[in-house]
C-alpha cells in the first residue's frame, strides 16, 4: 500500500487523440492499492482525479475511488522488457462524490464514470448544478460530451430549479 500518493497513470495514447496528454488521468488519494494482475486500483481518503490539460476542467472527488483498467493489444507479440499497456476503462467513485465539468457540479452519494463514453451513473441524493439552475433526484446520468443529463427520482417527482437571469433593459 502506498501512503500519501500521487500516482500519476500514464495511458496509452488512443488513435483518436494524437496528443498523449489527452489520455492522462491524474489520482491522488490518502493511500493506494494498485494489483496490475487485476487491472485494479483503490484510491482511499480524500479521493480526486483530473485530466491535467483537459480545457473543461473536468474533476471528481470521492471518499474512495476503484479504478478498472482494460489491458491493450493483450494477444500482441511483445518485444523483450516490453509490457501489455492498460487503458483507463472506469472510475467507481464512493461517499460524499462531487464532480466538476466546467460550468457544472454534481453532487452524489456514488457515481461510476466510463471513461471511453464520458458518461457517468449517479446513485442516491443526486444534484446536478449549472450556473443557477439545478436538478434534484436519486439516480441521474450524465453526458459530459453532450452536456446532457437526466436526473429521475425513484416512487416520487424530480425536483428542478430553474432561475431567470436578470437582463437590464437598454436605454
Amino acid at each position: 500500500m502506498l501512503k500519501n500518493t500521487v500516482w500519476l497513470l500514464m495511458l496509452s495514447a488512443a488513435l483518436s487523440q494524437p496528443n498523449e496528454h489527452n489520455n492522462t488521468i491524474r489520482i491522488i488519494s490518502d493511500t493506494m492499492e494498485c494489483d496490475q494482475q487485476k487491472n485494479i486500483c483503490i484510491a482511499t481518503g480524500n479521493a480526486f482525479a483530473e485530466h491535467p490539460h483537459d480545457p473543461d476542467k473536468r474533476t471528481i472527488r470521492a471518499e474512495k475511488f476503484i479504478a478498472l483498467f482494460e489491458k491493450m493489444n493483450q494477444n500482441a507479440q511483445l518485444k523483450k522488457g516490453e509490457t501489455n499497456k492498460s487503458d483507463l476503462n472506469k472510475i467507481e467513485a464512493h461517499g460524499h462524490v462531487v464532480i466538476t465539468d466546467k460550468d457544472t457540479v454534481i453532487l452524489c452519494d456514488t457515481a461510476i464514470y466510463d471513461h471511453p463514453t464520458q458518461t457517468i451513473e449517479l446513485f442516491g441524493n443526486v444534484k446536478i448544478t449549472n450556473e443557477q439552475n439545478q436538478l434534484n433526484g436519486t439516480y441521474g446520468h450524465a453526458d459530459l460530451k453532450t452536456k446532457k443529463y437526466r436526473v429521475t427520482n425513484k416512487g416520487s417527482q424530480v425536483e428542478g430549479l430553474f432561475v431567470n437571469a436578470n437582463k437590464k433593459a437598454k436605454k
